[in-house]
């Protein structure tokens, strides 16, 4: 049933007689990608009501394209009837989304592939492909994580992010340690990757899902934000993953979304009757508890630590 659905958005755009189209992209402008989803959700629910009446096509696909090119229903009722469809909130279709990211990611992995690196005579396991097609990551200046580290972490990172490479933006052994110069040098790179490693050797950190210029949206007040594409991670010595609860959890309570936040003063990833992993100004003392957001055991065998390095990574 996969590839029906692969390809929605083909519905609308390829099928659907252009008077439709118009409707739907003046829709557009002003509710945004939503109203996409509400035009397939109805043409689905209309293929099904009419399926009976359409006989046994034979194959789906072409049934549903068929169906497209003659909607039964006029431009005004169709889209009176997509704008009917209660319960769909952005929220709603985030969690969605990114839970059928993490389940086309766990296929990935189960169908993982050996590839050979010709540049490198490598031959290289990777977890992580798009399209079908698996990216090998290049070299990347690293003072605290392997190539193999490395990789590890990329393929955890959501799909779209696949194709590009890392590179480092920030390191406290080569541009200190001031926040406030972390702050400078990665915002306006979008996500972002934060690796640390502590007194005791141990390598830890978080994909953070949006930029850190927008801890700004809110005036200078430290509040939290960012998007559930967000997650905590430890590589030595475990390698764990901690997604954000809401992908799998409808009910989420406002401790539960604070996924990021900063200033001159503090860096926090997760929130929540603890702070999933913070570093001070200094980007030195730390702390890492257990989390609301991110429902984590602490990252590294103490609670509250030194760091010896920190890491920012680039995805370009």
């Amino acid at each position: 049933m996969d590839h029906v659905f692969d390809n929605w958005m083909w519905w609308i755009f390829n099928h659907l007689p252009f008077s439709y189209v118009v409707k739907v992209m003046d829709c557009f402008l002003f509710e945004g990608p939503k109203i996409l989803y509400r035009a397939a959700l109805t043409i689905l629910i209309l293929f099904h009501k009419h399926q009976g009446k359409l006989g046994n096509s034979g194959n789906l696909t072409n049934a549903v394209s068929h169906f497209c090119e003659n909607m039964p229903l006029s431009e005004e009722k169709f889209m009176k009837m997509a704008f009917s469809i209660r319960s769909f909130s952005r929220n709603e279709i985030k969690r969605l989304q990114l839970k059928n990211e993490l389940e086309l990611n766990s296929r990935d992995r189960v169908s993982a592939m050996t590839i050979s690196a010709s540049h490198e005579n490598l031959s290289l396991k990777m977890s992580h492909s798009f399209n079908g097609t698996a990216i090998a990551l290049q070299p990347c200046k690293s003072d605290l994580l392997s190539h193999k580290e490395l990789q590890t972490i990329w393929s955890w990172l959501p799909r779209r992010l696949a194709i590009y490479q890392p590179t480092l933006l920030f390191s406290t052994e080569e541009h200190g340690t001031s926040i406030l110069t972390l702050f400078s040098r990665t915002s306006g790179h979008g996500p972002t990757i934060i690796v640390i490693k502590n007194m005791e050797n141990e390598v830890f950190g978080a994909f953070c899902g949006s930029d850190w210029s927008d801890r700004h949206q809110h005036g200078n007040f430290l509040t939290y934000f960012g998007t559930g594409e967000t997650f905590l991670f430890t590589i030595y010595p475990n390698r764990r993953k901690y997604e954000w609860v809401g992908i799998t959890n409808q009910d989420v309570s406002l401790t539960g979304q604070m996924f990021m936040a900063g200033d001159n003063t503090t860096l926090t990833i997760g929130g929540g009757n603890g702070e999933g992993l913070q570093l001070d100004s200094e980007l030195f003392n730390g702390q890492t508890k257990h989390c609301d957001t991110f429902d984590n055991e602490p990252l590294c065998s103490q609670p509250y630590f030194k760091a010896k390095i920190v890491e920012v990574f680039g995805i370009d």
